[in-house]
Formats: C-alpha cells, structure tokens, sequence
C-alpha cells in the first residue's frame, strides 16, 4: 500500500493530540512552572522541526487495547 492508495480517505495527520498551537496557548492555564513550558515548548519545536519521508510514513492502528 502507498500513500496515493490512502489519500483520498485516510487524513495525513490524526485529529488527536490537539494542534501545538492550540496546547501552548492553554498551557499557562494549567502548569505554573515556566522551565517545564520552556522544555515543553521545545519538545514542540523539534516535533516540527522533523521531516518524515513519505516512504517512511506507515498506518498504524492507535487505539489498540488489551482489556479483559
């Protein structure tokens, strides 16, 4: 399967976590440590900083859970 199979249904990227946008601007709300914001921040950055070839992308089912 490649990409082009996938690219008129399956969405490039999840709907969850929200956008790191969305989170930075609501993390003051809930964290009071700005070297934990600084650190989080930077996690961030270097998330988006990643380029993942497209032959590299693969489908991954997310949700699995081994409940009894």
């Amino acid at each position: 399967m490649t990409e082009a199979d996938v690219a008129n249904w399956l969405p490039e990227r999840v709907d969850w976590p929200e956008p790191p946008d969305w989170i930075k601007t609501r993390l003051p709300e809930v964290i009071n440590d700005a070297m934990l914001i600084a650190a989080i921040n930077r996690t961030f950055a270097a998330y988006e900083a990643l380029s993942i070839d497209p032959a590299d992308r693969v489908l991954v089912h997310g949700d699995l859970g081994l409940h009894i």
